[in-house]
């Protein structure tokens, strides 16, 4: 009587994360995605092999674009102080658990400042400009917002001409 034992195949799967390869498994070099099979012993003393089926989840990289004014700088983003303008990567845990990282390009538009100088005649006192009553010369300061939303400065510059007197002295 001659009793035949089987060649035991298993498989088994694994799913890993990109920056866990490679690994070693069995003494087997686990270097991507695939099958590594496994030839040992059963208790019976025949072959069985077991086939290790790895699936490999990449490392999720992403980027997102934003810009800012200079005046809400500086600001916290997942934790990070981003205080000027460059790239900001954050590492994180995806949904199957692994290393995700997003990185962040900030660019900051400036303050647009403008300046206009101009002369009034005495006379010409007071007028208004943007909102501002204008009665002597000087330095006038007006904020807006730049296309971008961000803060803008026009400074108009007063000079006030003196009003120009003579005397005439007729003869008789």
């Amino acid at each position: 009587n001659i009793t035949v034992n089987p060649v035991i195949t298993v498989t088994a799967d694994t799913v890993v994360c990109a920056n866990q390869i490679p690994f070693s498994w069995n003494g087997i070099n686990v270097t991507g995605a695939g099958p590594y099979p496994f030839t040992t012993q059963s208790a019976a003393g025949c072959d069985s092999t077991i086939t290790l089926n790895v699936t490999v989840n990449p490392v999720i990289t992403v980027t997102a674009d934003t810009a800012v004014c200079v005046n809400q700088l500086p600001f916290t983003w997942n934790g990070i102080n981003i205080a000027v303008a460059g790239a900001y990567p954050f590492t994180t845990q995806s949904a199957a658990g692994c290393d995700s990282t997003i990185t962040l390009n900030v660019t900051v538009n400036p303050v647009v400042t403008a300046t206009a100088d101009t002369a009034f005649c005495a006379s010409a006192l007071p007028f208004t400009w943007n909102g501002i009553n204008i009665s002597t010369a000087g330095a006038y300061p007006f904020t807006t917002q730049s296309a971008a939303g961000c803060d803008s400065i026009a400074t108009l510059i007063l000079t006030v001409n003196t009003v120009a007197t003579s005397e005439f002295t007729a003869a008789a």
